[in-house]
């Protein structure tokens, strides 16, 4: 090796050693002992090994390369050298604080990782014996990468795994099986003050509980997906360290099955069905799965290294396995990390190919089966089917993997949720009715299932259980209809996931011969005395015990939004919602007050055509004046009470929000009054806001220069530069929406961009904040730009005009006094 090399390679080593400490090694520990995150986001095993290699050698070989054409020059060679040096020795430094000193504040924190830093470069640059104690390191990258790959638990993932093959069984009848599973769908949630199926709220549920056994007291066994899907499939309470993957768990459904049965499987976390049986997962390409996993090990990176304090404020890791920048923040986190992001995209369209996929017609018998991420978050769909324009990278009232104490957030996403469930209750009419036409039902088996409910309490976890939100988390709805079943009838054993296959085999008539946690169903469960769930620990309650708690949730649930009275009674929250329906005018009218509030997005209410897919349906504001927090709000549309809410406190500000029900909006402008509610027997109203939204949108003017004039303020001149960004996306679709994201920063690096508008054919149709996360930004222009991504979705009533000449849509960021239109990205598909 010529002299001139040496110095880099020895270089390269030593920050390799420093890297591998500082980020690699961190990092593929974390990712090493939750391998689960690999298989549900669909990583090859080809990813894995391009992720290992790539993140311990891939930095410092760029690190060194920067260096190489210094080597003329030692002095700035040496002074490049010592402070990459000293920025990987200050990164250790920083997680060494953190994990010592817990919630050290990040000043501190970065004042001693910087001191420290500066410290050890100085000892590297001054020491011959800690330049060859790195050198003695010069194994570590690569002892890194072996543990990774051969030691930790995905080395399941990496080595090869024993064929999986069906069960070859004889005998049985050979009847169709059709099997859902839905995701986070508390069984307690369906039902009413008698404890039957609220039919008026869910009356595709009831007639599938008419026509099948219910189990009404069916409870999971585990809390999180990746477990309990696989109990659902095998019978079997999955070991703790079991992944959800076919070679841990060749037992199942599909390989009982695979044999004799066309499969039709669609596993939305899990890889349960073998290849053999099933053929290659869908997954997305290679590129696309690298990227993606890059952008997503940036995130955890930064969880980390950085301090609690500023960590809070990036996306969430704990929300999905997949997208963690579209996430939000942390508070945008549901709990546990267990489905991928891919399943929530186009939930209804997934399910209307499944349910076209049921075909008589077939000569073998199929099993098609299911596992959807519905009613889970996001919520984002009405009973009717459509959306309502919302940002549903976050819920309100999360913090991290828990409700907040604001009582009004809580029952906001409570109510999403009910509502979202009622779009569950469609989508199981359109199964019943497929099913019936195809000639399926009589002669087939039909089970419908979830892997574990989910909780709505203030200052409680929303999916880990507790002894306070027990019952939320174990119900489960479990609906089993045999072949040739003529009546439904409703079982009250305490019957539990595990029973779901050994229930299935007994029905088809077949004995696998295995062993199985659960029984089989078909003549009751028989007497269980506990009901346990495993969420960390194991949560064991007395099986009375579990029912009085469901019990007590159900009756809280009621005191919220009634029951047997429709979908219509969720539309309102508390004591007041007997407003709903009733004219403001002939109302008792209160004092009027100094509270006034500010609707968003008001333009979006000037063209509404109520029978689009999507519809500006959440309401929302803020309130400037006196009033306090947890006053009852009733908003008005097209003058009838339509929604009652509360008003409540989001950094800082008195804000709030409320859902509109589709019937009550109309074609064109619709108006929308805002009215706080005394308190009393007689309650009073007094308006705070009444808007029409053709007063408030805005025009671009393009006479005498061109500048936006919106309501209230000094016209806008448009100058080139004023703001940075770009619109990314812009989708004008025929069923009846724009979507436009990118983002926006200020170039100056002084201040946060406040406001993006949408602008088509001259007219303001729409006004957000940016608020997405975008890390790649801050660099370039510091801070303020974290949260410089935007994303907002209008309803138009000619989309596919617009659609035709995107020309006519203009995206323009404001600053202040000054605004610059935001250029289009080209990217293909772009509507």
């Amino acid at each position: 090796m010529s002299n001139a090399r040496r110095p880099l390679l020895v270089a390269w080593a030593h920050l390799a050693v420093l890297w591998a400490f500082a980020f690699a090694q961190p990092l593929l520990d974390l990712v090493g002992e939750s391998p689960e995150f690999f298989v549900a986001r669909g990583n090859t095993r080809g990813d894995i090994l391009v992720l290992a290699f790539a993140l311990v050698l891939v930095p410092p070989t760029a690190l060194v390369l920067l260096e190489a054409p210094l080597l003329r020059v030692p002095r700035a060679r040496a002074a490049v050298h010592l402070a990459f040096v000293a920025t990987l020795t200050a990164a250790i430094a920083l997680q060494a604080l953190k994990s010592v000193f817990g919630g050290i504040g990040a000043p501190a924190a970065f004042i001693g990782a910087l001191v420290l830093g500066a410290g050890g470069a100085l000892l590297y640059a001054r020491s011959p014996g800690v330049r060859s104690f790195l050198t003695v390191l010069a194994p570590v990258p690569a002892v890194v990468i072996a543990l990774f790959l051969l030691i930790s638990p995905v080395s399941e993932l990496i080595l090869p795994q024993k064929e999986i093959s069906a069960a070859g069984l004889e005998g049985g009848h050979g009847a169709p099986v059709v099997m859902i599973v839905f995701d986070e769908m508390s069984g307690a949630s369906l039902l009413d003050r008698d404890l039957r199926i609220d039919a008026s709220r869910y009356p595709h549920i009831a007639e599938l509980a008419r026509r099948s056994t219910w189990y009404r007291n069916a409870t999971t066994v585990d809390y999180a997906t990746q477990r309990a899907v696989p109990a659902l499939l095998t019978g079997t309470r999955p070991p703790g360290d079991s992944l959800p993957i076919a070679s841990d768990h060749p037992r199942n459904l599909f390989t009982m099955l695979g044999e004799r049965y066309d499969l039709d499987v669609h596993e939305a976390a899990t890889e349960l069905c073998p290849e053999r049986l099933c053929g290659q997962r869908e997954r997305a390409g290679e590129d696309d799965r690298l990227r993606s996993l890059a952008d997503d090990l940036r995130v955890v990176s930064l969880h980390l290294l950085l301090p609690d304090e500023v960590a809070d404020d990036l996306p969430a890791v704990d929300a999905t396995f997949e997208g963690f920048r579209d996430t939000g923040g942390s508070s945008a986190g549901h709990g546990a990390a267990s489905v991928p992001e891919r399943a929530f995209r186009d939930r209804p369209a997934l399910w209307s190919r499944f349910v076209e996929r049921l075909d008589a017609g077939q000569t073998r018998p199929d099993l098609h089966f299911l596992h959807i991420a519905l009613p889970h978050w996001p919520y984002q769909y009405l009973p009717s089917g459509q959306e309502y324009s919302a940002d549903t990278s976050r819920i309100p009232g999360i913090d991290g993997s828990s409700w907040t104490a604001s009582t009004v957030l809580v029952r906001q996403a409570y109510q999403r949720y009910l509502l979202q469930l009622g779009f569950v209750d469609r989508l199981v009419g359109r199964l019943i009715a497929r099913l019936d036409a195809e000639g399926l039902w009589d002669r087939s088996l039909v089970v419908v299932a979830a892997d574990h409910g989910v909780s709505f309490r203030p200052e409680q976890p929303r999916r880990y259980a507790t002894d306070r939100n027990f019952p939320d988390i174990a119900s489960v709805p479990l609906f089993i209809k045999a072949p040739g079943q003529r009546r439904g009838r409703v079982d009250d054993s305490p019957a539990e996931t595990v029973d779901v296959l050994p229930t299935i085999a007994e029905l088809l008539g077949l004995d696998a011969g295995w062993r199985f946690d659960g029984r089989s169903l078909r003549h009751g469960a028989g007497e269980r005395r506990t009901v346990a769930v495993l969420s960390g620990a194991e949560h064991r309650k007395p099986f009375a015990v579990f029912r009085r708690m469901r019990d007590r949730e159900v009756a809280r649930r009621i005191r919220l939004f009634g029951a047997r009275a429709g979908a219509g009674r969720l539309y309102g929250m508390g004591a007041h919602s007997a407003l709903l329906g009733r004219r403001p005018d002939d109302l008792p009218a209160g004092a009027p007050g100094s509270a006034r509030a500010e609707v968003d997005d008001l333009p979006l209410l000037a063209q509404v055509d109520p029978t689009a897919p999507l519809l500006p349906a959440l309401a929302s504001g803020g309130i400037d004046g006196t009033m306090r927090p947890g006053t009852t709000l009733a908003l008005a549309l097209n003058g009838r009470v339509r929604a009652v809410t509360a008003a409540y406190t989001e950094d800082g500000r008195l804000r709030f929000s409320a859902l509109l029900p589709p019937a009550a909006f109309r074609r064109g402008t619709n108006r929308l009054a805002v009215y706080a509610v005394s308190s009393g027997d007689r309650p009073a109203l007094v308006a705070v806001s009444q808007a029409a939204p053709e007063n408030v949108g805005g025009r671009l003017r393009t006479d005498g220069g061109v500048r936006l004039e919106l309501p209230g303020r000094s016209p806008i001149r448009i100058r080139p530069g004023a703001v940075s960004g770009y619109v990314e996306t812009q989708r004008a679709s025929d069923s009846g929406h724009l979507s436009v994201s990118g983002w926006a920063a200020d170039p100056g690096r002084r201040a946060r961009v406040r406001q993006v508008l949408v602008v088509v054919d001259g007219r303001v149709l729409a006004s957000t904040t940016p608020s997405a996360p975008r890390l790649d930004l801050t660099k370039r222009y510091g801070p303020q730009s974290l949260r410089a991504g935007y994303r907002v979705s209008v309803p138009l009533l000619h989309a596919d005009r617009v659609a035709q000449s995107p020309e006519r849509i203009r995206v323009f960021g404001v600053l202040g006094a000054r605004a610059s239109e935001l250029p289009r990205l080209p990217s293909p598909g772009d509507g």
